[in-house]
């Protein structure tokens, strides 16, 4: 019951001290029966995407038969931003929905890239990081080391 009233606080902008630290929950203190459920509805949720999984890829086929690919493309990416958009703006500011649709619009200009250019991008993003975190490290001070 605490914790509940000091996540209610910290929802508000109040900041308890008298927390204790998150930790797993003991597998003697696990509700079986709501991990079965849990475990239920994900697999409902797999089979219900399963085949939407394999839709992107039927799509592509589509526009070389003279299908109309990029406006059917775009208006979902805009109503999947307008989606995430207002859930940001109205619920929760960490809503990732609007980020996804921008980043589907570079798959679309990715679409017709040959696999040397998606297999040096995945490179160059997956070490990107890296180089940042080395390059800020180098040009900035060290904190002292304390004893």
């Amino acid at each position: 019951m605490l914790q509940d009233a000091n996540r209610g606080d910290a929802m508000r902008g109040k900041i308890s001290t008298n927390t204790k630290p998150l930790t797993p929950v003991l597998p003697e203190e696990r509700i079986v029966v709501l991990d079965v459920l849990r475990g239920f509805a994900l697999f409902g949720i797999l089979v219900m995407n399963m085949w939407w999984f394999t839709l992107p890829a039927s799509w592509w086929a589509l526009e070389p038969r003279g299908g109309k690919l990029v406006p059917l493309y775009l208006r979902r990416l805009l109503v999947l931003f307008l989606i995430g958009a207002t859930h940001a703006i109205l619920l929760w500011h960490g809503d990732v929905l609007h980020m996804y649709a921008v980043l589907g619009l570079l798959l679309l200009a990715l679409r017709r890239a040959s696999d040397r250019t998606i297999f040096v991008l995945i490179g160059i993003f997956l070490v990107a990081p890296f180089v940042r975190s080395g390059w800020a490290l180098y040009h900035s001070e060290l904190p002292p080391h304390s004893l």
